[in-house]
Parts: structure tokens; sequence; C-alpha cells
């Protein structure tokens, strides 16, 4: 969805980003900023701060910045158009939409049938969660009691309970307004033989099943008794997929830890968020699938799978493993000892002992080959061959070579036999992968990444190996060896100069909006040599030449997270001068010669050229003395 400039500030604006930033962060005002522990890591003395003037933050720490936008997008890692529905609807206001009246109409109704959908689960959840504190309640709280969950854990969760009763549930929500067809196509009751409807969940746990924005949307029900089947989900609906959901993400999405714990079940998850892992989700009632992958990737990438010990959880394991890490995940494996799921081993080892099982957490190839090696005994017949070809097997598919390389010696150490035999054997494998439809021929030994990068398109960073033949020595030609990396060094200095000096005047501009008749005067938006900086600086002088005011909040919007964390240091210690119209010209002057010193050096390169004709020569020459009156200044004014 495209949002234009104007509709995007209206809705940044109308969200103060100390009242938003006060809902995940405890705020205390020290001077005219706010101060609390950062969201973005571990700390114990605040050093976040909000500044309402200027609608951003920053963290001394870390230096994370942004404005009320980008921290949404952070923190609850959503998209664009999501963070700005949310902010819309947070400030009531109306998202523009499409031109088209009859997708208009549609859209209109889709959103009237999700907003009853979260209505109706909601009151279902507020409903199963005071049955549970009922008299008729008694028999759950006796097994949660017996599971060892505890009343914060409850809360926490929004357990509840279904009553033993056909319908309790269904007069309940017509009572409030929900009618039959709705309850029906909501997943929360069952047609029956007569025309009539009745309660799908009776007499069970209940275990609220949110969305990452904590929204209810499905329940899980656990039998209390010997009721078949044990579990009992919610049917997928048009606002319910099990497959593009994770169990308990909506807390795990604000943990501080790096990682996150795959476990198979709901009281898994709960038993371990109970001794204070707030790190885990649980994939629901099915095997991993790519949509929930893809959902986890937007909050780490690194996993650590603890399925049960059982056969079907070790099976489950494997599958996901293979989702995971075809998302890029970088993936460990726990194993629980004696057979155990996370829920019992926790309950009787304790905390500390489960810390000791996610440091002991294999890599994800170290794990398939243990597996590898149950599954082919030492003492079967040819076991040591067919499980080493085996080996072979998933080492083809390694693509880092320095993974594989560490692998091969460790195989061959192990088993005491030839690397070059197991070299060739994985070249084989290659070469017979290569040829697979859709995927050319690779050259033995080379890998698919390499020979990407091996064509006349490559760039030179993308991992080209130098030859070590003739004239690829140190001095062996610019570009190479030593002169290289300090030409490269020298390059990523100016770069990041230039990226200072354009952060500071769009800073210094949108602190002082008096000063964009010089901007607007004196420095083009095409001498700023990053393309969001440019778009920035035609924004805020377009704006301020119109008489309206440009906050820094409003530009942040114009930058990458990276850029955004530059702009807001630059805000909040680099940006106080005793002249700002001085600072201003002289930091101008500073980006016109360098932009001077870049265009002089492009002119000089391309009269070398051998393939350019007298006429475009000539053109470039009538250039150079101006190029050079600046890049005079520029010399005295020293390299920026």
């Amino acid at each position: 969805m495209y949002y234009s400039d104007q509709v995007i500030e209206d809705v940044r604006s109308a969200n103060n980003i100390v009242d938003v930033i006060s809902s995940r962060v405890q705020l205390q005002k020290k001077g005219k900023n706010f101060f609390g522990l950062c969201p973005f890591h571990h700390e114990k003395t605040p050093s976040f701060s909000v500044d309402p003037d200027r609608q951003i933050y920053y963290c001394f720490s870390c230096n994370k910045g942004g404005n009320v936008i980008g921290f949404l997008m952070e923190t609850e890692k959503l998209s664009f158009p999501e963070t700005m529905q949310r902010l819309a609807d947070r400030a009531h206001i109306l998202l523009p939409e499409s031109s088209d009246p009859v997708y208009n109409k549609q859209l209109a109704r889709s959103k009237e049938l999700q907003k009853r959908y979260f209505e109706m689960y909601t009151h279902a959840a507020s409903f199963f969660s005071q049955a549970l504190l009922s008299d008729n309640g008694k028999a759950a709280r006796d097994y949660m009691q017996k599971r060892s969950i505890r009343n914060d854990m409850v809360r926490r969760f929004g357990l509840g309970y279904s009553y033993n009763s056909w319908d309790a549930l269904c007069q309940f929500l017509e009572s409030k307004g929900f009618k039959a067809d709705e309850q029906l196509a909501a997943g929360l009751a069952i047609k029956g033989k007569n025309e009539g409807h009745y309660d799908r969940f009776r007499h069970r746990i209940i275990y609220p099943i949110q969305d990452v924005s904590g929204r209810v949307l499905a329940f899980g029900g656990r039998a209390i008794d010997d009721s078949t089947p044990k579990y009992l989900n919610s049917p997928e609906t048009q606002f319910y997929s099990k497959g593009k959901n994770l169990y308990g993400l909506n807390l795990a999405k604000s943990t501080k830890e790096k990682f996150m714990l795959i476990v198979e079940g709901y009281m898994d998850l709960i038993a371990l968020s109970a001794y204070g892992f707030d790190n885990v989700v649980a994939p629901l009632g099915t095997a991993l699938t790519d949509m929930q992958a893809k959902l986890l990737k937007r909050y780490t990438d690194d996993v650590i799978i603890a399925f049960d010990a059982d056969a079907a959880g070790q099976a489950a394991a494997l599958r996901g493993l293979d989702i995971l890490e075809g998302q890029g995940f970088r993936v460990r494996v726990l194993s629980i000892p004696d057979g155990k799921d996370p829920d019992d081993f926790i309950g009787a080892k304790g905390a500390p002992a489960f810390r000791n099982l996610i440091a002991e957490a294999a890599p994800l190839m170290d794990y398939k080959i243990a597996s590898l090696r149950k599954s082919v005994p030492a003492d079967a017949p040819d076991g040591d061959v067919r499980f080493l070809k085996g080996v072979v097997q998933l080492l083809a598919r390694v693509k880092d070579e320095v993974e594989r390389d560490v692998y091969i010696n460790r195989i061959v150490s192990q088993y005491h036999i030839y690397e070059n035999s197991v070299r060739a054997e994985i070249d084989k494998a290659l070469r017979r992968d290569s040829r697979a439809p859709g995927r050319a021929a690779a050259a033995p030994g080379v890998n698919q990444n390499e020979r990407k990068n091996s064509g006349n398109n490559a760039k030179p960073s993308e991992g080209i190996k130098q030859s070590t033949g003739a004239g690829a020595g140190t001095n062996a030609g610019a570009g190479t060896g030593t002169n290289a990396g300090a030409g490269a060094r020298r390059g990523a200095s100016r770069a990041m100069a230039y990226r200072a000096a354009e952060l500071f005047i769009l800073a210094l501009l949108s602190t002082d909006n008096t000063l964009w008749d010089i901007v607007a005067e004196k420095l083009p938006p095409e001498y700023m040599e990053y393309e969001n900086a440019r778009h920035a600086l035609t924004y805020a002088c377009d704006k301020a030449s119109q008489g309206r005011q440009v906050s820094p909040g409003e530009l942040m919007r114009f930058f990458s997270p990276e850029e955004g964390d530059q702009f807001a240091n630059v805000l909040t210690n680099g940006c106080y001068c005793e002249d700002n119209r001085r600072a201003m010209e002289q930091k101008i002057r500073e980006l016109r010669a360098a932009h001077a010193k870049r265009h002089f050096r492009g002119a000089i390169a391309a009269l070398e050229n051998e393939g350019l004709s007298e006429a475009e020569k000539a053109r470039i020459k009538t250039q150079i003395p101006d190029h050079m009156k600046m890049f005079d200044t520029a010399k005295t004014m020293g390299r920026i």
C-alpha cells in the first residue's frame, strides 16, 4: 500500500512518541526529555531517551534511534503498512484506500467481518477465563495445580476452562449479539443434526492462541478427563491459519535474548516460561511450516529446537530443521536426556540444568550426523560405509566452504579415511545436484555460490579469489594487495564523512527551519551523495518553502534503520552550534568541495578511457577548470 508524504506525516504527528513508547517502557522525566531502560538491549541504568520536542528516541548505550514509526517497526517487528495501520487505528485516522469502489466495498466488508471475529474471540476468551474461576471450574483448577501451572502463568497466557455443557458459550455469545452463523464461521460452534448448533469446546482446559499483536484468534483445548481427542484446536477460518501463527510469539517477541527456543506444545512453553524463559514459541499442533519460519525470522536469526525426545518429537524436529535452514536461520538442537520432554525435565531438574542443555545444544550438522549414526549403526552390514555415504550427502548441501572443511577434517580424523576420497565423493554429489532441472552444471569442487560470482558481472567484493600466479603480488597493479586495502579504507573513511556531513545538514535544518533558504540556494539535492539524504532534503526544502515546519521525527522515515540510528545520534550529540547559520554555511561549503573533488576525479578517469570519442573528451575538458577551482578549495579545507 502506497501512502503519500502528507498521510504519513498526519499519522506520525498524531501519535505522540512519549505516549506510544511509555506503553512499553517505563519512562521518567529528567529535564525536558524522558529516560528509561532501553528495550533493545540489557541494561541496569537507564540510557534510553525520548525527546518530546523532536519526537525521536535515542539510546546512549547501543545508539539505536528513530521516530515513533521506527520504534513500532523495530519493537513489534511490523512491516511499514502494518505500522501505519496500527498507529492510524490508535489515532482514529482513516487511511486512504484504493480508487476502485468495488474493491473498497469488498475491503470494508472484510474489515467489518474481521472486527466482529476478533470481538467474538475476545468475549469467548473472557468467558473461558471466568469459567475457570467459577465453582464448576474446580476440576480444571485441580488439573492445573497437578501440572504445577501457577496462577501468574494462568494470567500471563489467559488460560481458561470450557464448561461441561452443550451450549454455554453459544448462549453467552448470542447474549452479546453474535448470531449462530457467525459462531459457526468462527469455529466456536458446531452445527447440529437438527439445524441447531453447540459448543465446540466442552470440559477442557482452554489455551487462547494469539497473533503477534496479542489478539485472540483461536483456541486450543486439552481434555481434563479421558475424552478424545486429547487435544482439540480451533479449525482454520478466514482469519486464522495454524500454519501462519506461532503460539507464544506475542510474548516472546519482546525478549532480549538473541535466540528463540522452539518447543512442541503448549505445556512445554508454559513450563519454561514459569522458570523465566521468555523466548519460547511453539507450532500449533502441526509440523513447522515455511510461513511460521518466515514469521519467526522477523525477530531472530538464531533458533534452538527442543522437541520431545520420543520418536515422534525427533521426527518433527528433523522436518523443522530443514525448513529453518532453508530460511537462513542458525539452528541448534537441544537434546533432553532420558526421553523426557521440556516440561518434565525442567520440573524435575530446574532452570540451571535446562540452561546447561541450551549451552550444550548441538549445531545443526552435528545433530544430523548423530541422527544418521543412530539410524545406521556401526555393527550393521556395511554400516560404516552407508553412514559415511550419508554424511557425504549431508556435507554436499553445506553452502559454507569453511563449515564444510571443518566437518570433512573431523570425519577424516574420526574414521581414518582419506580426505581426497571424501572430497571426491562430495564433488560427485555436487555435480549430480547441479545437473538437476533448472540448474547449470558446476565445475568439480566449485559450489553454486562461487559460480554466480565468477562471471563478467561479478563485483570485486563478492568473494572472487585472487590468482596466485604472476602479477598477483602485493604491488601487482592498482587495486590489489596492500594498496587495495589502503584504498578501500580511504574510500570507506570518505564515505562515512560524506554521510555524517549530510546527516548533520538535515539534522540542523530540521532543528532550525529558518536555515532552509541557505540550503535551497547553495545545496542542490544532487550534491547529496546518498539517495535517502537527497529525498529527505528535497522534502524538507519543499515543505519549508511553503512556510510549514519540518521536524526531526518527520525526516527520520526517509532513512534505513542504520541511518536512522546515525541521524538520532547527530541530533542528540552533534547538533548544538553557537551560530546555526554559520555552521550550516561551513558544512555546505565542505559538501560542495567534496562534490567537486569527486567530479574532478571522475573527469580525469574518463579522459583515460580509450573508447571515449574526441567530442566527449572535449566536453569533459571544458568542465575541468570549475572542478579544479573547487578541488583546490577541498584540498585547503582538508579531506572530507
